[in-house]
């Protein structure tokens, strides 16, 4: 008989179905764990990642976007900071599978918005941009529209994107 395994730590799965696909993604040695709900689980970084990503926007409209998202019956969507995207794509994330965009796919030109934000000259908003293949952190003008979105949550009132906290 195998050992059960604790998911309880990992309290972004909060349903049967994604408390499963984490068990069995655990026991495979996994890290991500698919769910049927359109989202995945990184168990590294207990996370919850949506698998297609919104569409290119502004910074401004991805936030937006963000704070509006519904998926999986959640509410809590939110822009990633740059390590836990970071963490997720180097870890294996652009690598598990379809993480979709509307008709460009995973190309090394796709930059995802992340939520941090700065001022260049107390009037240039900038916002930090993660680059999809290589994972490397850039800086651009929060004003481009060919950035895409990828959501992200965590459990509810608990400290998130520390990775094996």
């Amino acid at each position: 008989m195998k050992p059960r395994i604790d998911v309880t730590p990992i309290r972004v799965a909060v349903t049967a179905e994604e408390r499963e696909a984490v068990v069995a993604a655990l026991e495979d040695g996994r890290r991500f764990a698919p769910v049927a709900n359109g989202t995945v689980i990184d168990t590294g970084m207990k996370l919850m990642w949506a698998v297609k990503a919104g569409p290119a926007m502004s910074h401004r409209d991805a936030q937006g976007y963000a704070a509006e998202y519904r998926l999986a019956g959640y509410t809590n969507w939110r822009l990633p900071r740059p390590d836990e995207l970071q963490h997720f794509l180097i870890g294996g994330g652009r690598d598990f599978g379809p993480i979709m965009f509307d008709g460009v796919g995973g190309s090394p030109t796709v930059a995802l918005w992340t939520a941090e934000t700065s001022r260049r000259w107390f009037f240039i908003r900038q916002a930090t941009v993660v680059q999809f293949e290589t994972g490397s952190v850039t800086v651009a003008s929060a004003r481009r529209s060919d950035v895409y979105v990828l959501v992200v949550r965590g459990a509810s009132g608990e400290r998130q994107g520390m990775p094996f906290a």
